[in-house]
């Protein structure tokens, strides 16, 4: 259920900000067509933090009507409290998740018993398969071995969705944890040499917009063909370099309004680009044969 390429999907706005259900079965049939394995929806990338909780389960029900069973689905969880992650898990569950994806609690510090209660909480109450999400760039805790070993107690905790940089230490998470708990890639640009190291898939954001590449690009790993990889990251790594950085997912979603997918801007806080960097951005969409020519 969790290897190969999992697209972290952007939640589509109107220009009121409003949930554009509309769009998101458009966006999952080029999901579909690009030949990803699984999607995750309400993760970071589709804004879990700025959803209401009515709007997450509606996100949550439009995309596995969409799918229709063709792929797993897999419902993001960023909230800290135990309580609300608890009942954020229930609803996705009920609302057709099949899997979860919980982020550790941001700010609150628990010790490595209570990051162990809160994984439990959540995965006691809906009874998933669940992806452990580390991300040491947002939340400041960068989970270890010790603690991603007690971790993996957690019968439903099967995946690593891994934000960690260090790729020393990302391998021996790999040799460790070996078949107890799936590595995923979590940087886009990092996918290539996890693969190279053992990562069994990647949860990307890139993929909303190329899916095909980023399936692909697995695909010539898994085949030994390095050269054809590296080709694909090179492009890959175009996108990446246009919406790496703050406001994240804001520029990914301007990028995919210039590229014919109208999925509005992020919420704000989120701010949209400069002229300057939207006129940027047209060009090397221009450039890799994906700026839409339509209205």
């Amino acid at each position: 259920m969790f290897e190969g390429i999992i697209t972290a999907l952007i939640t589509p706005f109107r220009p009121d900000y409003s949930l554009n259900l509309d769009l998101i079965p458009r966006l999952i049939e080029h999901q579909v067509e690009g030949g990803i394995a699984t999607l995750c929806v309400t993760a970071g990338a589709g804004e879990y933090l700025t959803l209401r909780p009515e709007e997450r389960k509606d996100v949550i029900q439009c995309a596995a009507q969409a799918l229709h069973g063709r792929l797993p689905l897999v419902a993001g969880i960023l909230a800290s409290d135990t309580a609300s992650a608890v009942a954020a898990a229930r609803t996705a569950r009920d609302a057709g998740a099949q899997g979860l994806m919980l982020l550790n609690p941001v700010y609150l510090n628990p010790s490595l018993e209570g990051l162990y209660a809160h994984f439990r909480a959540v995965a006691d109450a809906a009874d998933l398969p669940m992806i452990i999400y580390n991300n040491p760039g947002r939340t400041g805790l960068n989970l270890d071995l010790r603690t991603l070993e007690r971790l993996a107690e957690i019968p439903q905790c099967v995946a690593l969705k891994d934000c960690d940089r260090d790729l020393g230490r990302v391998a021996r998470k790999i040799e460790r944890l070996g078949p107890r708990i799936t590595h995923l890639s979590g940087d886009d640009d990092l996918c290539l040499a996890s693969f190279a190291i053992g990562s069994a898939g990647s949860m990307m954001a890139a993929s909303n917009l190329v899916p095909s590449w980023a399936a692909d690009l697995l695909t010539a790993t898994l085949q030994n063909d390095w050269v054809k990889a590296r080709s694909l990251f090179s492009r890959l790594l175009k996108i990446v370099a246009l919406y790496e950085g703050p406001d994240h997912p804001g520029p990914l979603k301007q990028i995919m309004g210039r590229a014919g997918f109208p999925v509005g801007m992020g919420r704000p806080p989120l701010c949209p680009v400069s002229a300057e960097r939207l006129a940027h951005i047209e060009l090397v969409l221009g450039e890799l044969g994906l700026l839409s020519t339509g209205p």
